[in-house]
């Protein structure tokens, strides 16, 4: 996928974790294990969570810099991706985790590439600002996660 404008990254970015939450609910009942279960249920409400925060800075957003017009940024169809992910219904939280994280990262990079070829400083800042709250909110999920773990 090609994205033009910060506006349609940030679409795309909604619309990924709404597939990443379908994924995860999905898993839900298809793991065995009541661990990976009660992750999966997690993740499906951090995912919601994400949407609503994205969509809440998608609509505080300055429209100059949401018009923002960018060159060769591209980006993974998520839904199609998350449709075609499997694992098996012995998953453990590590292997649900793993996975997680793997698709946490590639929607990181598709800000790093924006990043990288943002033509003005407003929208630099606009970028570095989403890829810090999301990397801030990769740690919290992550230690939420370790957390479980103690349980």
């Amino acid at each position: 996928m090609r994205f033009q404008q910060l506006k349609e990254i940030l679409d795309h970015m909604i619309d990924s974790r709404s597939a990443m939450s379908q994924l995860y609910r999905r898993m839900t009942g298809q793991a065995d294990s009541p661990r990976a279960k009660m992750l999966l249920e997690y993740m499906v409400i951090h995912e919601k969570e994400v949407i609503e925060k994205l969509s809440n800075y998608q609509d505080e957003a300055s429209p100059r810099v949401l018009d923002t017009w960018f060159e060769n940024v591209q980006g993974e169809d998520f839904t199609l991706l998350c449709q075609k992910i499997e694992l098996p219904a012995t998953m453990t939280e590590q292997d649900v985790l793993g996975m997680a994280l793997d698709l946490e990262n590639r929607l990181l990079d598709v800000l790093h590439a924006a990043l990288e070829v943002a033509p003005t400083q407003d929208v630099k800042s606009a970028i570095e600002s989403l890829l810090q709250a999301e990397r801030v909110r990769q740690q919290r999920f992550v230690h939420s996660t370790m957390r479980m773990d103690d349980m």
